[in-house]
């Protein structure tokens, strides 16, 4: 079976260390080339991952004929670029959550793909792991009996301990750890359960020292399934 070619776009810390363990043990893709706007972040990965090259220009990655498909790896406020280039050169695209900071660049985004007739799939990567699955093949199966409720808590330590140049901390991020962790247990929840029909929610920042965005959130989802 043929590999699927892969470039990644963005050389930071969540492709040096959250990827590592995918791009290392790839079975059904390999690598072929990275890209970043630091020449020595692309550079190192490049060599780190053993991939053939890498780039500087989003356009030049785009139009590699041997890429298939691109990993979208920049912060969240710079989705955007990088998915259009990309989409428009013909390459699908996996794409890091969460997936813009507003429903206006998510629909460009989603438009701009299915205009090039690509594929876009975001990064909600607990859909794959074992333990959710079963829970959702139970749920499906209504082997849980009627669902009334489920409460999701995710506690990060990281809090109060960032960086203090971490773009999930600034306002041009578009939201903090709701947007940045919080955005897994709301794609869980609308999995198991279906859509959403009201919601409701409460932010804070409890260390406005260091953050701009909120580090405190609840959110309370009413789903069309009752």
């Amino acid at each position: 079976m043929r590999k699927v070619k892969l470039g990644l776009i963005g050389c930071g810390w969540t492709a040096r260390s959250l990827y590592e363990p995918a791009f290392r043990f790839l079975k059904k893709g390999e690598l072929v080339a990275v890209m970043d706007i630091v020449p020595s972040r692309a550079k190192y990965l490049k060599e780190f991952y053993g991939a053939k090259k890498y780039y500087t220009r989003l356009k030049e990655i785009a139009n590699d004929d041997e890429i298939d498909a691109v990993v979208v790896l920049t912060p969240p406020h710079k989705h955007l670029e990088p998915v259009i280039v990309a989409a428009e050169a013909g390459k699908h695209v996996y794409c890091e959550k969460p997936m813009a900071p507003t429903i206006k660049e998510a629909d460009i985004m989603i438009d701009a793909c299915r205009r090039n007739r690509v594929k876009l799939m975001i990064a909600f990567m607990k859909r794959f792991n074992r333990s959710f699955r079963k829970v959702k093949s139970l749920i499906d199966k209504g082997e849980l009996g009627q669902i009334f409720e489920l409460r999701a808590i995710w506690d990060n330590a990281r809090v109060g301990k960032s960086s203090p140049d971490q773009y999930r901390l600034k306002l041009y991020s578009g939201g903090g750890f709701l947007q940045e962790d919080g955005s897994h247990s709301l794609d869980i929840c609308r999995w198991w359960l279906g859509d959403v029909e009201e919601v409701s929610a409460y932010v804070s920042i409890i260390a406005p020292d260091r953050h701009e965005t909120e580090d405190l959130a609840c959110v309370v989802m009413k789903h069309k399934s009752g």
